[in-house]
């Protein structure tokens, strides 16, 4: 991942090499390879699928901790609270520009229009959470409905993506996609 998101400017460098000091699970990008090991594919192709996914992850983690005041992350410092949010908006908006750029890069259109629908649905999760705070009466479909927006459709999503890579059949592709609902 360090190799794709490598620039020519070092100010972008030096914060995603803060970005990039502590790892996390990385489960998306492994949900994207599984599915995708079900058949023979284009390991390069899957790759930078798996890559894309995980760099949406880390640009909504960034978006989602200036929007909470968030001061730590994966035990340290957020990125807002060391570059301050004018820069940390401007990294995830690259992290999701260089995501739309490896998928562009092999062609996919339904890859991309799968990822773009799963962005905007991830949006309207993190607005939701935001109209919902300190309502202590939300009903328990509330809850479901924004923990699926703002986190699970991502993981229904690396699957789908790892199943239209290994170009599997519409029934196999939806079938993944339910999988990472579980």
């Amino acid at each position: 991942m360090k190799q794709v998101l490598i620039t020519d400017s070092p100010q972008i460098n030096n914060v995603l090499s803060y970005l990039l000091q502590t790892n996390g699970k990385m489960l998306r990008p492994r949900l994207v390879h599984l599915a995708a090991s079900l058949y023979p594919h284009d390991k390069n192709v899957v790759n930078d699928v798996a890559v894309a996914v995980e760099l949406i992850h880390l640009a909504s983690l960034i978006h989602d901790d200036i929007i909470d005041h968030a001061q730590t992350r994966r035990g340290k410092q957020s990125l807002n609270s060391v570059w301050g949010n004018e820069i940390s908006v401007l990294t995830g908006d690259y992290l999701f520009a260089t995501a739309f750029n490896l998928i562009n890069r092999h062609n996919l259109p339904l890859i991309l229009k799968n990822i773009t629908e799963t962005i905007q649905i991830m949006c309207s999760g993190e607005i939701k959470q935001l109209t919902m705070l300190y309502n202590y009466n939300i009903s328990e479909q509330d809850y479901y409905d924004k923990t699926y927006r703002k986190t699970a459709c991502l993981f229904a999503s690396s699957c789908k993506v790892g199943a239209l890579a290994g170009q599997m059949s519409t029934y196999e592709v939806s079938i993944l996609e339910q999988y990472g609902l579980c």
